[in-house]
């Protein structure tokens, strides 16, 4: 029998007229009611696993806790009675911790069983008598009788005379709720509401039905863990993510209000690369054309064929450049393209174990590519050897046939890495419910996939490589093609820049501010280009101690380059719906500059975002690298709705900021607040 939430609330919370609306237990009161809205009857095994978050208590760390936590639960699947409750087994409970929590996929069972004895709520209110060993005393049918009265008496507000201590108000409360949401598997789906509220009171009446269900759960002991945990909540981000972090930022209101078109605005993406194949990205207006069967006489949605041979036509891609080998491209110590292949060659024979190998590997592969194509792509590849070993000023003409991916099904290669892709879909997604069933793996969220922009265009520039790593090299190099695809033109080709990206300032070689990223980056803003950037994620940090110990803290002056640019956007993050509760991110770098500037700028959603990833999947990622491409779409909007603005990144700059809304968070936190598209394009 499937539980209703109301009825699920006032067990939880209790239903007279003085009920209360919060609950001592740590597991959140959502995560109780997820589990009793399941429908699970006994042929079916038992609950569904949830994702759980777990919160350390204070003296606990995560990684402390992920260890105990694997531990019991090992021990419990190892159980006679863990294995009668799953006789088909369990899926892996990919128990994982980052610096601030436990996740784990886990059933009801072991949530009650394992977690919650880890509890410090457990150790100190529920307990039975004295007893410290609350499994064992469920063995004795008198137990159970007892309590059983006593948890009669306790809906009734009544209080069971005994000689020795009665058993406490959260172990009754426990026994209740758990209670209830096992008994409930016994329990068909009634046909009607009304006999489904009849069958759920029966059974909260049934004190000793409830006590034995919990008393058969608990009776057999797990060793006990130092570990303890403060909070279990439920894991809903996959389902929330960009579409909620929007109406943060009130795009969608800004998009419904002013009705604006940004099809005629292109965002360049600094990153390790963007799937052009992706659903996400394809043009909605060549999306929705008819398409009818050979008789002409049905419209019908693309088959995956279709879709995997077609994506050149509808991706808004517009063109890929891969910047991860313009090191090797620009390197003037080879005479000759051949002359490099000999090089690596000679290096992957002599070092074959040189933590470079596989890079070398790589770059074989690179260079074989050219020496494989017809004669004329050879012989430019190797004038361009000579001009560059001549020391001729970079002819990015020259060199763009050799960085370009072409946008054809046999020669295209999507990124291997998801950080790029991801971040472009915070800015341009547009992956709706209709297109599900587009290719062979359909979206598995539960909402629309809509991006700030859904209609933008984006070039795709690689400069991270499939690790995920870059460096300063290849972010200018990116930044300087940006220059001359816009140069010599009326009207720029390449409106913003977005670099989610961060490269630790060096600070006892160069002014903060002035490294040569971030002059690069002026360079881009001084030709008329909005660039935004990411602040970084140095803000949470852990301090070695005189005794050898760690200890966690913030970091004050932790921006990073190229975030340190004087008129660069850069961005921090904060919560991705309720950024007034949470304030800033607590991994956000925080300002000033090391030069004493005011940084960040604004803040943007950046906590568990969800966005595309290759492959025609969705994932959530965290990270200030989320919150900048919220401000690009932004940017974006106000250009689409005030054109006189194009040119002049610091005046829009100035407007951002200036209608940000205040988080009442220190400025260096939080720059000017959170980011305001709507408030923004009103101010104008």
């Amino acid at each position: 029998m499937r539980l209703r939430r109301s009825w699920l609330e006032e067990l939880i919370f209790g239903k007279d007229a003085a009920r209360r609306f919060t609950q001592d237990s740590p597991v959140l009161p959502d995560v109780w009611i997820e589990f009793g809205m399941q429908y699970t009857d006994p042929d079916r095994g038992p609950h569904e696993p949830r994702e759980l978050l777990m919160t350390p208590h204070r003296g606990t760390t995560p990684a402390e806790l992920g260890v105990a936590l694997r531990e019991r639960l090992n021990a419990e699947r190892a159980s006679r009675s863990w294995r009668g409750r799953h006789p088909d087994g369990a899926e892996p409970a990919d128990i994982a911790y980052n610096q601030a929590a436990v996740a784990a996929r886990l059933h009801f069972d072991e949530l009650v069983r394992v977690v919650l004895p880890m509890s410090k709520w457990w150790q100190d209110h529920v307990r039975y008598e004295a007893s410290a060993d609350l499994p064992k005393e469920f063995v004795r049918p008198e137990v159970q009788k007892e309590l059983a009265k006593s948890l009669e008496a306790a809906e009734k507000g009544q209080v069971v005379r005994r000689r020795t201590p009665p058993p406490s108000a959260d172990l009754l409360w426990m026994i209740h709720v758990v209670g209830t949401i096992l008994l409930a598997r016994s329990i068909e789906e009634p046909r009607t509401e009304r006999e489904a509220k009849a069958a759920f009171d029966d059974l909260n009446e049934d004190d000793g039905a409830l006590v034995a269900e919990f008393g058969t759960l608990m009776r057999e002991p797990l060793p006990d863990a130092k570990a303890r945990v403060w909070l279990v909540s439920h894991d809903r981000t996959a389902t929330t993510a960009v579409w909620r972090s929007t109406l943060a930022v009130k795009s969608d209101a800004a998009q419904r209000v002013f009705q604006l078109d940004c099809s005629n605005l292109a965002w360049a993406i600094l990153d390790s690369g963007i799937d052009a194949r992706h659903p996400a990205f394809w043009s909605r207006e060549t999306r929705e054309q008819p398409r009818r069967k050979s008789d002409g006489a049905e419209r019908r949605k693309l088959t995956a064929d279709e879709a995997r041979d077609e994506w050149p036509r509808h991706t808004r891609v517009k063109a890929t450049y891969d910047f991860t080998r313009i090191r090797q491209l620009l390197n003037t110590d080879d005479d000759e393209v051949g002359d490099a292949v000999r090089r690596i060659r000679a290096n992957l024979k002599t070092r074959p174990n040189d933590p470079r190998a596989r890079r070398w590997e790589s770059d074989l592969t690179f260079w074989k590519k050219f020496l494989a194509k017809d004669e004329d792509v050879r012989q430019r590849a190797q004038e361009l050897r000579r001009s560059l070993k001549s020391g001729r000023a970079i002819d990015w003409d020259a060199i763009k046939p050799f960085i370009e991916v072409p946008h054809t099904t046999a020669e295209y290669e999507s990124p291997r890495h998801e950080h790029g892709t991801h971040v472009a879909g915070i800015l341009a997604a547009d992956w709706r419910t209709f297109d599900w069933e587009i290719g062979d793996d359909p979206h598995p969220g539960e909402h629309d996939l809509i991006g700030v922009c859904p209609d933008i265009n984006l070039y795709d520039l690689r400069v991270l490589d499939d690790e995920g790593l870059g460096n300063e090299f290849t972010i200018m190099a990116a930044l300087q093609f940006v220059r001359h695809l816009n140069a010599h033109r009326e009207q720029p080709l390449i409106h913003g820049v977005n670099m989610s990206l961060a490269i630790p300032h060096d600070k006892a070689n160069y002014a903060c501010g002035r490294t040569p990223v971030c002059d690069e980056s002026e360079r881009v803003i001084g030709t008329g280009v909005v660039v935004v950037a990411a602040a970084g994620n140095k803000g949470y940090i852990y301090y070695a101690t005189p005794t050898g110990g760690t200890a966690e803290g913030y970091a004050a002056i932790s921006i990073q380059d190229p975030g340190n640019a004087e008129n660069v956007i850069t961005v921090g993050a904060t919560h991705r719906y309720q950024p007034h509760t949470y304030g800033v991110s607590y991994f956000s770098s925080r300002g000033p500059t090391g030069d004493g500037r005011r940084k960040p700028d604004l803040v943007a959603p950046g906590e568990k975002i969800l966005g595309p990833i290759p492959g025609n999947a969705s994932k959530t990622k965290d990270g200030t690298s989320m919150a900048a491409p919220h401000v690009s779409g932004a940017v974006a909007l106000l250009l689409a709705r005030h054109r006189e603005l194009m040119g002049d990144p610091r005046r829009i700059k100035e407007i951002l900021c200036n209608s940000a809304t205040d988080l009442g968070r220190e400025r260096d936190f939080q720059g000017y607040g959170m980011v305001d598209i709507l408030r923004a394009l009103q101010s104008v």
